[in-house]
C-alpha cells in the first residue's frame, strides 16, 4: 500500500466538508491566495463526482485547472468518459491532460 506524504513546509489543508474541495468552510481557496496561486491541479475519487464538483467551483473562481486524467477514477467506463471523455463536461472547465504530460508540460 501507498500513501502521500506531504513534502517539509508544504501546506496541508485538513478540512474538504463537501464534495467538492472549494464548498463550505474549505481552507483550500484562502490558502491559493495566500500563496498568490491562480492555476490548480486536480485528481482524486469520483472522477464525475467529487473531482467535477471542485473543478466547476475552482472555475467559477476564476482558476486556471488541470484535471489529471489518469489520477482520477470513477465507477464505470461511461461516468468517466462523461466527465472526461472527448465531449466530457471537464474539457469545459480545466485543461484534462495525463500524468506524463502534465509533467513534461507544467512542472517547472
Amino acid at each position: 500500500m501507498y500513501y502521500l506524504a506531504p513534502i517539509e513546509g508544504e501546506t496541508v489543508l485538513q478540512k474538504k466538508t463537501g464534495l467538492d474541495a472549494f464548498a463550505h468552510e474549505s481552507e483550500l481557496s484562502e490558502a491559493l491566495e495566500s500563496k498568490g496561486i491562480e492555476a490548480i491541479a486536480v485528481g482524486g475519487l469520483l472522477t464525475n463526482c467529487c473531482v467535477e464538483s471542485t473543478i466547476r467551483h475552482g472555475y467559477e473562481l476564476g482558476y486556471t485547472q488541470v484535471v489529471v486524467r489518469d489520477c482520477t477514477a470513477a465507477l464505470d467506463e461511461i461516468s468517466y468518459s462523461n466527465s472526461l471523455g472527448a465531449d466530457g463536461s471537464l474539457n469545459f472547465f480545466s485543461t484534462p491532460m495525463t500524468k506524463d504530460e502534465f509533467l513534461e508540460k507544467v512542472v517547472v
